[in-house]
């Protein structure tokens, strides 16, 4: 019996600088193919007529002109499975947690065909990300792209991380994938989610600071390949890119060596097709499974209008916006209400909290431009009064300190307790201490009614009235 042997095509390097190879030789290699450097892999970036580009994904310096460069036939492709869950591996897929070997013979490419619409269906589950002020204004439902925006040190890691944390014991399955961070910073986030019990059901996915910028622009793919291998088990997935910014700075650097010719502020031309393949392959889908995109974009003194924040803007379905002013004021989160906004809206919440919560962002704006018009001193009616009493006791109420994730059951309560009046006319530093007796008192008086709330079912106009009955019973 004859065995049928591939012969893989061998090039040479010509030269290799800015983690570029330029390779020859390799006359039948295709864009996106992994070939090996010596030691090192790289993959194909660039065909041109005279030459092969190679962005390579370890150091350079192993790597030396006349080097043997072997094809290796296959597309990026990352090994994947239920075996990656608690780990932390690089841009390749490989453990880089000092936890051994991850025993994974599926492996799947980081380039895919978004799907398409046909095989979408709507986005109306929620997906909590227990911060009370996104769940009540700018609710996210699975299958949706969120993008969180904001300054440098505003919260945008933190959200993030509290949105994984939140999920952990809802089936959801969260791909952390850290862009540009330290390795000190990767352990620090891991040892965070450890300690809220979260890690085993999140896959880290670090392309460190110290790594080539070959490996910054895989990372966010490679990290989507991992969360379609678990929505094609059904399974519904948040993804957290953080962050873009990194990675549309990797992929200039790269696209500069490859000597691309650069565009506005020296970002290659396809920098919005870049993110938007990657963005796109998220989704409800008809065959079972979601995948979440959460996007984080790092804006420079709060300019939203500048090249790549605007691109990601208009590839997601919402942003979340975080002010660096109001984060300087202590309100914590800094989100800022008034720019903030997700389009799929009341859909993606439960229904007693998306029935609290229905005018809530409209009736909040107005009270903030009363707020402003006050400033002046003028006097007001009793009805600008109310205004400003209800508004003063909502800002207080969804203030919350990072890394403490509020479940959707608990914020509809304190939302139809906020409704009903009864922050209206107590100190603004009570709201909080209340607020948690308040859903005290209903978790054991009521715990048919918690319950309900809790499994998304709409309350009856009785049910209501109980529920209420049993807030007034709990004292400030």
């Amino acid at each position: 019996m004859t065995r049928l042997v591939i012969a893989r095509e061998v090039g040479r390097t010509v030269s290799v600088a800015g983690g570029i190879v330029v390779a020859s030789g390799l006359s039948r290699v295709g864009l996106g193919e992994m070939v090996r450097v010596g030691a090192v892999e790289g993959m194909v970036m660039r065909i041109t007529a005279a030459a092969v580009q190679i962005a390579l994904f370890g150091d350079e310096s192993l790597v030396a002109a006349g080097d043997k460069i072997v094809r290796l036939n296959v597309q990026m492709s990352v090994p994947v499975g239920d075996k990656l869950l608690g780990r932390v591996v690089d841009a390749l897929g490989m453990p880089i947690d000092d936890e051994g070997k991850i025993p994974s013979k599926l492996r799947m490419p980081i380039e895919r065909e978004a799907p398409p619409i046909i095989s979408r269906r709507p986005v109306n589950v929620p997906l909590s990300t227990g911060t009370k002020i996104i769940d009540a204004m700018i609710p996210i439902g699975r299958g949706q792209r969120e993008l969180v925006i904001g300054d440098r040190q505003s919260g945008k890691t933190t959200i993030a991380i509290d949105a994984v944390i939140a999920n952990r014991d809802n089936g959801v399955i969260s791909v952390l994938c850290l862009i540009g961070a330290k390795m000190s910073e990767v352990q620090r986030i891991r040892g965070r989610l450890a300690s809220a019990k979260a890690l085993d059901n999140v896959v880290i996915v670090a392309a460190a600071s110290e790594k080539s910028a070959a490996e910054a622009y895989v990372a966010p793919y490679t990290a989507t390949a991992i969360a379609e291998y678990f929505a094609g088990q059904g399974k519904d997935v948040l993804i957290v890119y953080d962050n873009l910014t990194l990675h549309a700075n990797a992929y200039r650097q790269i696209s500069l060596s490859l000597e691309r010719a650069p565009g506005r502020e020296a970002y290659p031309g396809d920098i919005f097709w870049a993110h938007s393949r990657l963005l796109e392959r998220a989704g409800n889908f008809k065959s079972g499974g979601s995948i979440t995109a959460m996007p984080i974009i790092e804006t420079q003194a709060g300019n939203l209008a500048s090249y790549i924040p605007t691109n990601v803007i208009s590839i997601t379905d919402g942003q979340i916006v975080l002010s660096s002013a109001l984060f300087s004021k202590g309100q914590l989160p800094a989100i800022d209400a008034g720019l903030s906004v997700s389009r799929i809206g009341s859909k993606a919440q439960i229904k007693t909290l998306a029935k609290a919560a229905g005018n809530m962002k409209s009736a909040y704006a107005s009270f903030l431009d009363l707020e402003d018009f006050t400033k002046f001193g003028s006097e007001l009616d009793e009805k600008s009064e109310q205004i400003l009493a209800r508004g003063r006791a909502t800002r207080e109420l969804l203030k919350q300190n990072y890394g403490e994730p509020v479940e959707g059951a608990a914020l509809a309560v304190m939302l139809v307790a906020l409704e009903a009046g009864l922050f209206d006319r107590i100190k603004i530093e009570k709201v909080l201490p209340f607020a948690a007796k308040i859903v005290a008192a209903v978790k054991k008086s009521a715990s048919a009614l918690w319950k309900k709330i809790a499994s998304g079912v709409a309350l009856s106009n009785p049910e209501m009235e109980q529920l209420k009955k049993v807030m007034r019973n709990a004292k400030p």
